[in-house]
This record gives structure tokens, sequence and C-alpha cells, in this order.
């Protein structure tokens, strides 16, 4: 993903939420949403074909609710709660909050050199003298190159040629651009230094205490009972999958947990945990849209909003948000690769979804054709 595109989407997001943004007497006067409300909202986006399937899971106060409109595939089981997504990039959130745990521990620091918790094979690249820390991979600002969405980096050998063909975009530790390779990079030296594989480190120190056991990195094959497949924006499903493709599913309502586990930096099992995800913070892509360990973040009305999207999931889309100030969270997924970032926003702000029906297949080329700039000969 490159600078111009990260910058985009951190503008849409905080577009939605301050359009949304409510007046402090509605914020506090709203009624409790009716998930039987919020699902007759998602129906007509499910009919018209702007989604395959969608789940949604929020807080409200002490009540955690739930609405799902859509099927896992066509003439499949309903889309419900425990439905399972593939997460693709919303899985950094895990890679973050396990390298805030280690830093709470005193097993590390996000001022390590990186190099120093990686194998052999991985060299990673200096510059005037500075090295890529791990914070510099946690935040985005190690210089690396986003790899095209096609790379597979799922191994050693993978990520060391992904190093030896990318070159720095910037100076280390200069500005914020956006790397998966950096994030894939920070997972392999934090699993090297447990000397267990990243996701069973992420079980153990992270989803155990909170008794997450739903969420998991998975093969290609589908429980059919439960993982929805994922689906072009034309409404057709992606079944062809990379044989060794391995993939973070979650439900919407065990996101929701997380993400209120999260939100909690006094009581919970881990609190000194996201307490330090919350609190560091880095400059972002846009100078008004700092980044935290792990989060975007978004000031609104005095207060910050923190989330954290994907949509790099082959036919799937993902949105966290929460507002710890108004014990509010709010998680959507999708299984359509279009993004579901106002409906999480109105959630969030206790509001029942209204989104207008995505344009149809032609409509939607046809504007891309005529946004697109004309090449001269």
């Amino acid at each position: 993903m490159c600078v111009l595109r990260a910058i985009r989407r951190c503008i849409w997001a905080a577009t939605i939420l301050c359009t949304l943004s409510p007046k402090p007497a509605e914020a506090q006067t709203a009624p409790a949403l009716d998930p039987a409300a919020v699902r007759a909202a998602l129906i007509p986006r499910i009919n018209d074909g702007s989604w395959h399937g969608l789940a949604a899971a929020w807080r409200e106060e002490d009540s955690l609710r739930t609405a799902s409109a859509g099927t896992l595939v066509a003439d499949g089981p309903a889309i419900g709660a425990a439905t399972r997504f593939e997460l693709g990039g919303a899985s950094a959130m895990f890679t973050a909050a396990l390298l805030a745990r280690l830093v709470v521990d005193g097993e590390v620091s996000l001022d390590d050199l990186a190099q120093r918790f990686l194998p052999a094979p991985i060299r990673l690249p200096n510059r005037n003298g500075r090295a890529i820390t791990l914070g510099d991979l946690a935040y985005h600002r190690s210089g690396l190159a986003d790899p095209p969405a096609t790379a597979s980096l799922g191994t050693v050998q993978q990520l060391a040629r992904a190093l030896r063909s990318t070159s720095l975009q910037s100076d280390i530790g200069a500005r914020y651009h956006f790397s998966q390779l950096g994030i894939d990079l920070l997972g392999l030296a934090l699993a090297h230094h447990l000397r267990l594989p990243l996701d069973a480190a992420i079980q153990s120190r992270l989803l155990a205490p909170l008794e997450l056991t739903g969420i998991s990195l998975a093969g290609p094959r589908r429980e059919l009972a439960r993982d929805a497949i994922g689906h072009r924006t034309d409404g057709r499903p992606i079944t062809e999958q990379p044989r060794a493709l391995r993939a973070w599913r979650a439900s919407a309502l065990d996101l929701a947990r997380f993400v209120i586990a999260a939100s909690d930096t006094i009581n919970g099992p881990l609190a000194s945990t996201f307490a330090l995800m919350m609190r560091t913070r880095s400059p972002g892509p846009d100078p008004m849209l700092p980044v935290a360990l792990g989060w975007r973040v978004l000031p609104l009305d005095g207060r910050d909003i923190y989330w954290h999207d994907a949509q790099d999931a082959r036919g799937f889309s993902v949105y966290l948000a929460m507002d710890p100030s108004r014990r509010r969270v709010a998680a959507v997924l999708a299984n359509t690769n279009r993004p579901v970032d106002a409906l999480a926003g109105q959630l969030l702000l206790g509001r029942i979804p209204s989104v207008a029906p995505a344009p149809s297949t032609d409509q939607a080329t046809k504007s891309r054709s005529s946004a697109r700039p004309r090449r001269h000969h």
C-alpha cells in the first residue's frame, strides 16, 4: 500500500466519524440500539448486492449486542455472530499486542534493534548509521516498501527474498510508510525471540488469557459450518486459494470481545499491555491522524477514537473501532471486498447504520474509467 493510499484511507475514516459526530447531549441521551433494527438496516444492503454477508457486534455501556445478515456462500448457511471471517491485515493488531505484552513484561524494548531478534537469513538494511528497531517496524517507520498484494511472505526464505528485492523508501524513522513486510518481519522477530510459531505465541500470551479461543490461524480448508467464503464486489465467490495459505479467522463477536479487552486499561488481565498500546504515539500518514501501537487514532470532540481496518484479504473486509471514554466498541466484518467503515462508524456512535447502495458493477466500471487519467501518446 502506498503512502497516498494510506492517507486516503485515514482521511476517509476520519471523515465518516466526524460527519457522524453527535452533539454532546445526543451522545448522552441516545437509546440503546435494538439488534433487530440494526439487522433490518443491513438486509437491504444484502438484497441489493452491496455485500454478500455482514456481521456486526457492538458494546453500549456494559451490553454486547450483535446483528448479522446474508449467507456464508450462495444458498449456504446464514451468517451469525459466531461466523468466522478472514482478517487479513487486521491480524497485525495481534502482532502489535504481542509486542506490547513483551515490552510490559520487560522482555524487549521498542528501541531494541530488530536485527538481533531475527534468524540468520534475514538482513535488515541500515542507512546513515541508523538501524531498524522493533518500534520502527511496529509504527511503520522502517522505510521498508510494501510488497505487492500478490506476494507470499509466510516463510523466512520468502521474507529474505522480499528484503533483497526491496529498497528503503525513506530514511529509517523519518516518516510513516505502511509496510506489511515490516509487520511480517516484526512477527518473525517476536516468534524467533520466544522460540515459538507466531500464532502459538499470540495464542498463549494474548488470546488464552482473554479466553478468546475462537480466534485462530487456520489453513485454506474451511469449516463449512462457520467459515464464510470471500466474494468479489460483483458477487462472485472466491473459491480458489493457494494451498499453503494460512489466515487468521475470527467472528464479529470474538473480535468485539478482543476490542473490549483492548479498551480496558485498568482491570483486565492484560490491562497494562493495552494501556501501553494506547499510550504510545507516533506521527501517522497525516499530521492530524497519529498512530498508536496497533491502532490509528482520530481526535474527535476532545476524545480519541481508536480504529483499525483491513481490506486486503481476498473477498473480505474488516473494521474495528473503540471509544474508551464512552465505553463503546464496534466490529463489522463482511465476506465481500467492500469497505464497512461507515457501518462501524455509525454503530460506534450509537446509530442505526444507514448506507447508500453500492454502485452496480457497470456503474462502478464506468466511474473508474471516467476517473482514470488519460494517456496521450
